[in-house]
């Protein structure tokens, strides 16, 4: 027997509509595979596209960064000492007066120490020790140097040097005018190896008290260093006025000028008398 199923017209319906739009059918499934690759394809670009410029901007932040860190080093590296002007002073009798004068370029670092001697003419001098404000300079002096020879030139052998970084606030600090100095008086003798001196007032402007402090005074003939000496003086107290001198034994020509500079080492909690 044979039980074929039959089939209805609605089956009849569907088979032939499908035969009549199969070309049809196709164009559409085809399109719909273009159009996703090509969304695909388009995703795929931006993202990349995206990566590119993130990486781009990585880059140039990262090559900023290099500068900026290139810049930040060059601001903050500690630049070396100045050597400003060198004078060798004859005092006669084959003794000298050995001054270098030396600058510290750096404008937010002290040098609160620094041990050096003097080297000339194959000697050397016995080791000493000073500091340097920020963007201070001052004269390096070896005092009554014996020599057969005439020294002729002089170099600094640095042994140590001990930096300090300071806040803006306390370099602001350290340029405050400390010492009112006035009333220079020169007194010059004609004869030789007869007494010069210099003699002058001072008052401490800080609201602080020394245990030290130091005046270099210097005579110029001219532009030319021709004597300098220094003097130290204990316990120098805020607002105190002290009347200094100094004395030269060697002839010095009448039309000299004269430069007074005091110094205290403000980087020294002992040099800070406490208040009582």
């Amino acid at each position: 027997m044979n039980f074929e199923e039959q089939i209805s017209d609605k089956q009849i319906e569907r088979s032939l509509w499908f035969i009549q739009h199969k070309a049809l059918i196709k164009k559409i499934i085809i399109s719909l595979l273009i159009i996703t690759i090509l969304g695909l394809y388009g995703f795929s670009l931006f993202k990349f596209i995206n990566i590119k410029i993130g990486d781009s901007q990585n880059n140039l932040d990262t090559t900023q960064l290099k500068i900026d860190l290139s810049g930040w080093k060059e601001r903050n590296q500690i630049k070396e000492l100045i050597i400003v002007n060198k004078d060798i002073i004859n005092l006669g009798g084959n003794k000298f007066d050995v001054v270098v004068e030396i600058k510290n370029p750096n404008e937010r670092v002290a040098l609160s120490e620094l041990k050096y001697k003097f080297i000339y003419d194959q000697q050397e001098s016995e080791e000493k020790n000073t500091f340097l404000l920020p963007g201070g300079s001052k004269k390096l002096i070896d005092f009554d140097v014996e020599s057969n020879k005439i020294i002729r030139d002089v170099e600094i052998e640095i042994i140590n040097t001990d930096w300090e970084r300071l806040s803006p606030t306390e370099t602001e600090k350290l340029k405050n005018n400390i010492f009112t100095i006035r009333d220079e008086k020169i007194h010059l003798n004609s004869q030789n190896n007869a007494r010069n001196w210099v003699e002058f007032e001072v008052t401490n402007n800080s609201p602080y008290n020394w245990q030290q402090t130091k005046f270099y005074v210097s005579l110029y003939l001219g532009t030319k260093l021709i004597a300098i000496n220094e003097i130290k003086t204990e316990k120098f107290y805020s607002s105190e006025q002290k009347n200094l001198k100094t004395s030269w034994f060697q002839k010095i020509p009448s039309y000299i000028t004269v430069n007074i500079i005091g110094e205290t080492n403000l980087l020294d909690p002992e040099n800070y008398i406490d208040p009582k």
